[in-house]
Protein backbone atom coordinates (compact mmCIF):
# COMPACT_ATOMS: atom_id res chain seq x y z
CA UNK A 1 0.00 0.00 0.00
CA UNK A 2 1.78 3.10 -1.20
CA UNK A 3 1.94 6.24 0.92
CA UNK A 4 0.37 9.26 -0.63
CA UNK A 5 2.18 12.57 -0.68
CA UNK A 6 -0.14 13.93 2.04
CA UNK A 7 0.47 11.02 4.35
CA UNK A 8 3.71 10.74 6.22
CA UNK A 9 5.04 7.60 7.80
CA UNK A 10 4.48 7.40 11.53
CA UNK A 11 7.32 8.93 13.51
CA UNK A 12 9.82 6.46 14.89
CA UNK A 13 9.51 5.96 18.58
CA UNK A 14 12.38 7.54 20.47
CA UNK A 15 14.29 5.22 22.69
CA UNK A 16 13.78 6.20 26.26
CA UNK A 17 16.99 6.60 28.15
CA UNK A 18 16.87 5.08 31.54
CA UNK A 19 18.41 7.09 34.30
CA UNK A 20 19.49 4.31 36.56
CA UNK A 21 22.29 4.43 39.05
CA UNK A 22 24.82 1.65 38.82
CA UNK A 23 25.98 -0.26 41.89
CA UNK A 24 29.38 1.44 41.78
CA UNK A 25 27.75 4.88 41.71
CA UNK A 26 25.71 3.91 44.73
CA UNK A 27 28.88 2.67 46.47
CA UNK A 28 30.64 5.95 45.70
CA UNK A 29 27.76 7.91 47.22
CA UNK A 30 27.78 5.96 50.48
CA UNK A 31 29.39 7.43 53.51
CA UNK A 32 33.12 6.62 53.62
CA UNK A 33 32.71 4.83 56.96
CA UNK A 34 30.19 2.40 55.39
CA UNK A 35 32.46 1.70 52.43
CA UNK A 36 35.39 1.01 54.76
CA UNK A 37 33.32 -1.32 56.95
CA UNK A 38 32.13 -3.22 53.87
CA UNK A 39 35.74 -3.68 52.73
CA UNK A 40 36.71 -5.03 56.16
CA UNK A 41 33.72 -7.40 56.14
CA UNK A 42 34.67 -8.70 52.68
CA UNK A 43 38.16 -9.48 53.96
CA UNK A 44 36.72 -11.34 56.93
CA UNK A 45 34.42 -13.37 54.66
CA UNK A 46 37.31 -14.21 52.36
CA UNK A 47 39.36 -15.30 55.36
CA UNK A 48 36.58 -17.62 56.52
CA UNK A 49 36.29 -19.14 53.03
CA UNK A 50 40.02 -19.83 52.79
CA UNK A 51 40.36 -21.70 56.10
CA UNK A 52 42.44 -19.16 57.95
CA UNK A 53 44.65 -17.98 55.11
CA UNK A 54 43.99 -14.31 54.89
CA UNK A 55 44.56 -12.58 51.60
CA UNK A 56 44.11 -8.87 51.64
CA UNK A 57 44.07 -6.61 48.61
CA UNK A 58 43.01 -3.03 48.94
CA UNK A 59 42.81 -0.66 46.01
CA UNK A 60 41.66 2.48 47.79
CA UNK A 61 42.52 3.85 51.19
CA UNK A 62 40.54 7.04 50.89
CA UNK A 63 37.98 5.58 53.29
CA UNK A 64 40.51 5.25 56.09
CA UNK A 65 41.67 8.81 55.51
CA UNK A 66 38.07 10.02 55.62
CA UNK A 67 37.65 8.29 58.97
CA UNK A 68 40.74 10.04 60.29
CA UNK A 69 39.47 13.40 59.03
CA UNK A 70 36.11 12.73 60.67
CA UNK A 71 37.90 12.32 63.98
CA UNK A 72 37.20 8.62 64.32
CA UNK A 73 40.59 7.35 65.45
CA UNK A 74 39.25 3.96 66.53
CA UNK A 75 39.50 1.89 63.37
CA UNK A 76 38.39 -1.72 63.32
CA UNK A 77 41.56 -3.26 61.96
CA UNK A 78 41.39 -6.63 63.67
CA UNK A 79 42.98 -9.34 61.63
CA UNK A 80 46.10 -7.44 60.58
CA UNK A 81 48.25 -9.84 62.58
CA UNK A 82 46.91 -12.70 60.41
CA UNK A 83 47.65 -10.92 57.16
CA UNK A 84 49.81 -12.93 54.76
CA UNK A 85 49.55 -10.90 51.52
CA UNK A 86 49.12 -7.16 51.21
CA UNK A 87 48.66 -5.45 47.87
CA UNK A 88 48.66 -1.70 48.47
CA UNK A 89 47.61 0.14 45.31
CA UNK A 90 47.51 3.87 44.62
CA UNK A 91 47.94 4.97 48.21
CA UNK A 92 47.06 8.69 48.11
CA UNK A 93 49.41 10.04 50.81
CA UNK A 94 53.19 10.30 51.15
CA UNK A 95 53.08 9.28 54.83
CA UNK A 96 52.35 5.57 55.39
CA UNK A 97 49.25 4.52 57.36
CA UNK A 98 49.69 3.95 61.10
CA UNK A 99 49.01 0.22 60.77
CA UNK A 100 51.69 -0.43 58.12
CA UNK A 101 54.28 -1.63 60.64
CA UNK A 102 55.99 -5.01 61.10
CA UNK A 103 54.79 -5.26 64.72
CA UNK A 104 51.17 -5.04 63.55
CA UNK A 105 51.59 -7.44 60.61
CA UNK A 106 53.58 -10.29 62.10
CA UNK A 107 52.59 -12.94 59.52
CA UNK A 108 53.02 -10.80 56.40
CA UNK A 109 55.22 -12.60 53.85
CA UNK A 110 54.21 -10.87 50.59
CA UNK A 111 54.09 -7.09 50.28
CA UNK A 112 53.25 -5.33 47.04
CA UNK A 113 53.08 -1.55 46.77
CA UNK A 114 51.98 -0.21 43.39
CA UNK A 115 51.55 3.39 42.39
CA UNK A 116 50.41 6.23 44.58
CA UNK A 117 52.25 8.83 46.58
CA UNK A 118 53.78 6.72 49.36
CA UNK A 119 57.34 7.98 49.89
CA UNK A 120 58.72 5.83 52.72
CA UNK A 121 57.99 3.09 55.26
CA UNK A 122 58.08 3.95 58.95
CA UNK A 123 60.61 2.24 61.17
CA UNK A 124 58.84 0.20 63.80
CA UNK A 125 58.99 1.95 67.19
CA UNK A 126 59.25 -1.48 68.86
CA UNK A 127 62.27 -2.33 66.66
CA UNK A 128 60.50 -5.21 64.92
CA UNK A 129 61.77 -6.21 61.44
CA UNK A 130 59.58 -7.20 58.49
CA UNK A 131 59.21 -10.96 57.85
CA UNK A 132 58.40 -10.25 54.21
CA UNK A 133 60.00 -12.67 51.75
CA UNK A 134 58.53 -11.21 48.55
CA UNK A 135 58.57 -7.45 48.03
CA UNK A 136 57.18 -5.78 44.91
CA UNK A 137 57.62 -2.02 44.51
CA UNK A 138 56.14 -0.69 41.28
CA UNK A 139 55.55 2.78 39.86
CA UNK A 140 56.54 4.61 43.04
CA UNK A 141 58.05 7.89 41.86
CA UNK A 142 58.47 9.36 45.35
CA UNK A 143 59.34 6.23 47.36
CA UNK A 144 62.87 6.52 48.70
CA UNK A 145 64.96 3.65 50.08
CA UNK A 146 68.41 2.26 49.37
CA UNK A 147 69.59 -1.35 49.29
CA UNK A 148 71.28 -1.20 52.69
CA UNK A 149 68.08 0.09 54.36
CA UNK A 150 66.07 -2.57 52.55
CA UNK A 151 68.32 -5.38 53.78
CA UNK A 152 68.14 -4.01 57.32
CA UNK A 153 64.33 -3.67 57.38
CA UNK A 154 63.58 -6.85 55.39
CA UNK A 155 66.12 -9.45 56.63
CA UNK A 156 64.04 -12.40 55.31
CA UNK A 157 63.81 -10.95 51.79
CA UNK A 158 64.16 -13.59 49.04
CA UNK A 159 62.60 -11.79 46.07
CA UNK A 160 62.52 -8.11 45.14
CA UNK A 161 60.78 -6.59 42.16
CA UNK A 162 61.57 -2.93 41.56
CA UNK A 163 59.76 -1.50 38.53
CA UNK A 164 59.90 2.18 37.65
CA UNK A 165 60.70 3.38 41.14
CA UNK A 166 63.71 5.62 40.48
CA UNK A 167 64.40 6.64 44.09
CA UNK A 168 64.99 3.05 45.22
CA UNK A 169 68.74 3.02 44.82
CA UNK A 170 71.74 0.70 44.79
CA UNK A 171 69.63 -2.45 44.41
CA UNK A 172 71.39 -5.32 42.64
CA UNK A 173 68.38 -5.97 40.37
CA UNK A 174 68.71 -7.31 36.84
CA UNK A 175 67.52 -5.41 33.76
CA UNK A 176 63.94 -6.48 34.48
CA UNK A 177 64.12 -5.02 37.99
CA UNK A 178 64.23 -8.39 39.74
CA UNK A 179 66.55 -9.59 42.50
CA UNK A 180 66.48 -13.08 43.99
CA UNK A 181 68.45 -14.35 46.96
CA UNK A 182 70.93 -17.08 46.18
CA UNK A 183 69.92 -20.56 47.31
CA UNK A 184 72.26 -21.99 49.93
Amino acid sequence: MPISSNEQPPPKAKKQQKTSISATDQDNRRRPRDVFRNAVNKVREENAKQNGVLKFAVAKFMEAAALRRAGNQQQDLKGLENLVNLDLQCFPYSKPPEWLLPSKMVNLTNLSIRGGKLSYLEQDPVGEKWKVETLRLKFLMGFKMNWKEMQDRFPSLKYLENVRSPRITLCPCDLNGIWQAHSN
